[in-house]
């Protein structure tokens, strides 16, 4: 059985993720019941301690889409900048696995 505790030695600090108190757990315990571990972090985050100290967490994908949203939504932005402005070479289908080839190679476009 999981033992999820508040944190203990960072009294002050409150983890929050989507405005949930993060449940803590040991590596000890996340290695023992690592299945477990994984399903509670479906429902919400887990924070992995090693001698009373944050090491990690465990995130559902849900999490981790919510976390990585505002960065991908930014990427997408910075390329349609740069397809307006001119800045991008549109790749037709067939030039797709030439242009790969010469990635993999180490060869300039």
């Amino acid at each position: 059985m999981l033992s999820l505790s508040q944190p203990r030695n960072f009294d002050m600090m409150m983890f929050r993720l989507k405005g949930t108190v993060v449940k803590t757990l040991t590596a000890k315990d996340a290695k023992q019941n690592f299945g477990e571990a994984i399903d509670v972090a479906q429902r919400e985050p887990v924070l992995i301690t090693r001698d009373d100290r944050p090491v990690g967490m465990l995130i559902g994908m849900d999490d981790l889409e919510w976390l990585l949203r505002p960065s991908i939504e930014a990427a997408i932005d910075r390329g349609l900048d740069d397809v307006a402005a001119g800045r991008v070479t549109l790749l037709q289908k067939d030039n797709v696995q030439n242009v790969l080839e010469r990635i993999r190679s180490g060869r300039p476009l």
